[in-house]
């Protein structure tokens, strides 16, 4: 995998947990008062147990700890196991995408 030259999972686990950032919906309003329950909601769960914030590798589909992993340069998170088997600074993956529906 070849790392991403600016986002790490790092910075999202931080902005996750910032009290200024808060969910929005992709494609549609979010009401302020959902916003913020639902960013009440992600800081609990975060609190209780950081590793129940998972991704889906890029590369194998499996699920593994956000703080586990790592993000590629196409966009994509790649799994502990998978960064230890993929060649270094090489992104062979499909770039993901968002279903907008």
């Amino acid at each position: 995998m070849k790392r991403h030259p600016h986002m790490t999972v790092e910075e999202i686990f931080r902005e996750m947990t910032n009290p200024e950032q808060r969910p929005q919906a992709i494609g549609r309003y979010t009401p302020e008062e959902e916003s913020i329950e639902t960013q009440l909601k992600v800081r609990e769960m975060i609190e209780k147990d950081p590793d129940n914030i998972r991704i889906i590798c890029i590369a194998c589909e499996g699920s593994a700890p956000l703080l586990a992993s790592a993000c590629c340069e196409c966009g994509g998170f790649v799994c502990p196991e998978c960064i230890r088997l993929e060649e270094d600074g090489v992104c062979d993956h499909t770039a993901p995408t968002l279903d907008e529906e």
